[in-house]
């Protein structure tokens, strides 16, 4: 995403931008080991317009250099968990437009790091950064799902499409082109918040799904991120909690984070038959951390970042004679006390060996995650 325009508008300087998880920052020298990994693995390559393939060293000291001190572009480097995991930037700033273009390493694809990055420098444009914007553009590959949804949720609108060299592939695929104005950036500020659906379909599998293509991606990259007084806030509503009742205690969870379905071929050749696979995004949190923010008061003012989430599940059970079974909970539980419930429950990290965060985040939690048959545990 890397253009040149003649004319800059005026600019703030800001040095750093942060969120709920990330650090954005100016790129360093001490980063092109980490830039030349991730835009030298084609699947991320493939998804920009001006990443070569392939890209090594001198690539990644070139764009530190030469593109980040451009003086029509703010770019930054995302960081996560301490490590730099991609890049967010405005470039082509010239006059009331600028251009917004991002990639992410692969292993953080699906976390919803792409959408905070860039709305956190979106948010800062808009809001000061840079005087007398009035619209970003943007653009993405037909092809490229992830980053239409990054998209979508950050207000950008689609204005056409064209064919446009993608320098990795060496040929032309077609980009759609999209654009965000300030009025709507601003009308998305002040907007009440959309009404909560019962819930969301986010993967559908109407014929089943063979364990052998279901995969578990598990990252502390997916954990919980805090919010300002979160250890303040959650100890208190826990503290409520366990006075009413006692016999509640505290266990690790997994967090769900995403799900993203994909199409392969079995068999191979053309006799080959499409089969359908899943990729469950998940993290680790517990249930303290749980009931003091998905159950507390204020949970409709925390970002999804900040919530515990963790994953469950439940099957509807029908009997031969054509009923369906549920079950009645107890009424001394956390949540859902004396309510009819469909069979189900929450996957106990504790069966691939890791009982809490501080095992899950160390040695332990490396070796669950990278033994075989994991992800049958989970």
């Amino acid at each position: 995403f890397f253009f040149l325009a003649p004319d800059v508008m005026a600019t703030t300087a800001v040095s750093s931008i942060t969120t709920p998880r990330l650090l954005l920052r100016p790129f360093a020298r001490s980063d092109t080991a980490a830039i030349a990994s991730h835009c030298g693995d084609l699947r991320v390559a493939r998804m920009c317009r001006v990443v070569p393939h392939p890209y090594g060293i001198a690539e990644a000291e070139f764009f530190v250099d030469q593109v980040c001190s451009r003086a029509d572009g703010r770019i930054y480097a995302i960081v996560l968990g301490g490590h730099v995991v991609g890049c967010v930037g405005l470039e082509s700033i010239s006059g009331e437009s600028a251009t917004l273009g991002y990639w992410l390493g692969a292993e953080t694809w699906g976390l919803g790091v792409a959408t905070e990055a860039a709305g956190a420098l979106i948010d800062h444009a808009f809001g000061g950064l840079l005087d007398g914007l009035e619209r970003i553009e943007s653009g993405y590959w037909s092809e490229n799902v992830g980053s239409a949804k990054v998209q979508s949720k950050l207000g950008f609108s689609l204005l056409g499409r064209g064919p446009l060299l993608c320098l990795a592939r060496g040929c032309e695929l077609e980009q759609q082109y999209t654009r965000l104005t300030r009025l709507e950036w601003h009308r998305r500020r002040v907007a009440p918040p959309p009404p909560m659906s019962a819930f969301e379909l986010l993967a559908s599998f109407p014929q089943g799904l063979p364990l052998g293509r279901l995969k578990a991606v598990c990252t502390p990259a997916a954990d919980r991120a805090a919010f300002e007084g979160d250890e303040t806030a959650i100890e208190a509503v826990w503290r409520a909690r366990r006075a009413s009742q006692p016999s509640l205690f505290n266990g690790a969870k997994f967090r769900f984070v995403g799900v993203e379905g994909g199409t392969g071929v079995e068999g191979g050749g053309e006799g080959g038959v499409e089969a359908r696979s899943a990729s469950v995004v998940l993290g680790l949190t517990d249930y303290r951390s749980f009931l003091g923010t998905n159950c507390a008061e204020s949970w409709r003012a925390l970002p999804p970042a900040c919530l515990a989430s963790p994953l469950g599940n439940a099957a509807v059970v029908r009997t031969s004679d054509g009923c369906v079974v549920l079950l009645r909970r107890s009424g001394d539980v956390g949540e859902c006390p004396d309510t009819c419930v469909m069979p189900g429950g929450h996957p106990e990290p504790e069966g691939i060996g890791v009982a809490s965060l501080e095992e899950w985040r160390g040695e332990r939690g490396a070796k669950a995650r990278a033994a075989p048959g994991w992800c049958e545990g989970v």
